[in-house]
This record gives structure tokens, sequence and C-alpha cells, in this order.
């Protein structure tokens, strides 16, 4: 998959298609075309179509809510790791170097954030990069 900017629509689609698949065996029955379809043909299945929806939303505005919580800590500590060691100390013992970044960017002022950047953002969005 190429990069590209977040598209929770998108997202809620592949779901659409994903429930459809499991439930019909389909990715999506010629007559199910929104998730209220779902519930007329569902019906017989036990399936509340409105119910599946909402879960979806929630499940949606939750994630949502946690990428924008990630999105804030990294832009609050970006170019900063004298921030960082004190707001979070525990991040010292996992990273060694988080002393040596914080020193160039306090005493170097126009030193290379770069490195320290990259950790942050992987520190960040391990789950999503799949690192360490």
């Amino acid at each position: 998959m190429k990069p590209k900017p977040l598209d929770l629509e998108e997202i809620k689609k592949k779901i659409f298609e994903r429930f459809c698949e499991e439930l019909f065996g389909t990715k999506k029955p010629r007559d199910i075309t929104e998730w209220s379809d779902i519930g007329k043909i569902g019906g017989e299945h036990g399936i509340d179509a409105e119910e599946i929806e909402e879960l979806v939303e929630f499940t949606i505005n939750k994630t949502l809510q946690h990428i924008r919580k990630a999105c804030e800590f990294y832009l609050r500590y970006k170019d900063n790791p004298e921030l960082l060691i004190k707001e979070h100390p525990e991040l010292k013992r996992k990273c060694k170097r988080l002393n040596r970044w914080a020193y160039e960017s306090e005493y170097k002022p126009h030193s290379n954030m770069a490195e320290y950047n990259e950790w942050l953002f992987r520190l960040v969005f391990k789950e999503v990069v799949g690192c360490d």
C-alpha cells in the first residue's frame, strides 16, 4: 500500500465490505449499498444494522481520538528532547541517546534533531510503523 493521508470514509467502506463478506460470502451483494440494507437482509440472521453502524462509528471515533493524541504528543516533543525528559523521565531508561540529544539541543542550537525526531516518531507511532 502506498503512503497517503488518513481517509476515514475508506476505512468505513473496508469495514462494510468485510462485514458483507463475512455475512453473505461476497464483498458487496448487489442489493446492499449501505448499512440499512444489511438490516433488511440481515434481519433474518438476527442482525441489527443500526447497532453495527453505531459500533463502527464508535470504533472509528475512538481510533481517531487516539491518533489525535499521538499526533499532539509528537508535535509537543518534536525538536525538544529536554521537555520530553522533564515531563517523561521514564523514557530516559528506554533510550540512552535521549540525554545526548537533550544536551545537543540545549548547547548546540543549530544541531540536527533529525535522529531524535525519527526516534520520537517511531516511539509514538510504533503500532503503525511496526517497530520496537
